[in-house]
């Protein structure tokens, strides 16, 4: 099984961070930011999963996702939605309730746990195996 995840957020240290957890977990991980997405490799590559963060600058993330189901429709999709303590997302370019009709396969807030990610995933890609 393909063991390749693409990071789409404009968090440079959150995109190193998940980086190094998934390295240890075990997969191939691709990192694209602010937007800057290379969709000839991501063609040539393939990814199992993609975790986008839904609130970007430059495509915006629900414009992004519709363009990675188009390109790749097998791939998995994990939505991160940056929150504020009160619950509501940080931009009101896009709220909770159309991350979710954007037909995304999780929705996880951010800042969250790595352990949120990490057992989504497992739910997504039940035939790979965790390292770490």
């Amino acid at each position: 099984m393909n063991t390749s995840i693409l990071i789409v957020d404009d968090d440079d240290l959150f995109q190193k961070m998940l980086h190094k957890a998934f390295t240890v977990y075990g997969f191939d991980v691709l990192l694209m930011m602010n937007g800057h997405i290379d969709f000839k490799v991501l063609e040539k590559t393939a990814p199992a999963l993609a975790i986008v963060e839904v609130i970007l600058n430059n495509p915006v993330g629900a414009q992004l996702i519709k363009k990675l189901q188009a390109l790749l429709p097998d791939m998995r999709i994990i939505a991160l939605v940056g929150m504020k303590p009160d619950g509501r997302a940080t931009s009101a370019v896009i709220e909770l309730k159309e991350v979710r009709e954007l037909g995304v396969d999780v929705v996880l807030r951010k800042p969250g746990l790595m352990e949120d990610i990490k057992r989504s995933i497992g739910e997504l890609l039940p035939n790979v195996c965790l390292r770490g």
